[in-house]
């Protein structure tokens, strides 16, 4: 399979262009990024520009789309988020649909639910966190990932094209877990705020390849997680302390020590995910 990787050169779309190739497909980078390898495929350009990112698709048969601002910033107006993220996402699927691509995997985010970003605190419905949880998102981050899912749900309606949105937690990559209790110590009310969920780079790079692999998948969200928390208490006991208003636990939390607040069940069932890597291993 041929696929284009729209922000390939950057941090999270090394890890994916590695996994793709390690695992024999064809690759082309799509990046406003110079390639730091002479061994891919690579076209500059912006997702911003709809006749760039056309003309990079061609011979294309499937995208991994990760071009985007990456974050809650402080310095960026908020309309860029929509310049970027947004309207560069509907770029992504227009040029997809013109030129025959199958398949469009798109980088979405747990800050679609609202609560890492929100300014505004509130608590989820339930616990496990699952993909029927209500998608409330305050900040321009959030909004920008649900938007992206809703365009994808359209561009699947409109023109059959597969869509596969990903939502990552936290990316916690090889360095991150030698930070491990600084984050705990440092980072207490924003850990709240992030269920204390991450996931390798390694395993997102996995979920990637996975969705664009996919064909029983027609237009589907994914929360992407590691199988735990990064917390060292039982998640029960994390439950008791920091989220004492939700009521509605399952009691999977009672014997599965470790069971993160959002779960990846649904992503393991349809894409065959698996993650490989956990802070435990890691330290």
């Amino acid at each position: 399979m041929k696929v284009l990787v729209t922000g390939g050169n950057g941090n999270i779309g090394k890890f994916v262009v590695a996994e793709l190739l390690e695992k024999g497909h064809n690759v082309r980078i799509f990046d406003i990024k110079e390639s730091e390898s002479s061994n891919v495929e690579f076209v500059k350009g912006s997702v911003t520009e709809p006749k760039e990112i056309e003309s990079a698709m061609e011979g294309i048969n499937a995208v991994i789309h990760l071009a985007a601002i990456p974050s809650m910033m402080p310095n960026i107006p908020t309309v860029e988020y929509m310049n970027v993220n947004v309207t560069g996402t509907f770029n992504v699927l227009e040029a997809s649909a013109k030129t025959g691509v199958e398949k469009v995997a798109v980088a979405s985010s747990d800050s679609a639910l609202g609560f890492v970003f929100g300014t505004n605190v509130f608590f989820p419905d339930y616990f496990p966190i699952d993909e029927n949880h209500p998608l409330k998102p305050q900040d321009p981050y959030g909004l920008s990932k649900a938007m992206k899912e809703e365009l994808c749900k359209r561009a699947t309606r409109r023109y059959g094209i597969k869509t596969i949105c990903l939502r990552f937690c936290w990316v916690w990559f090889p360095q991150t877990y030698a930070l491990r209790k600084e984050i705990i110590k440092n980072d207490y009310l924003i850990n709240i705020k992030r269920m204390w969920g991450y996931v390798d780079v390694r395993d997102v790079a996995q979920a990637c390849r996975l969705a664009v692999e996919s064909e029983n998948v027609l237009s589907d969200s994914f929360f992407i997680t590691a199988d735990d928390t990064f917390a060292d208490e039982s998640t029960i006991d994390i439950i008791r302390r920091d989220y004492p208003v939700v009521k509605n636990v399952s009691d999977d939390y009672l014997t599965d020590n470790f069971k993160p607040l959002i779960v990846n069940s649904k992503a393991k069932k349809f894409l065959g995910y698996n993650p490989q890597q956990n802070w435990r291993e890691n330290v």
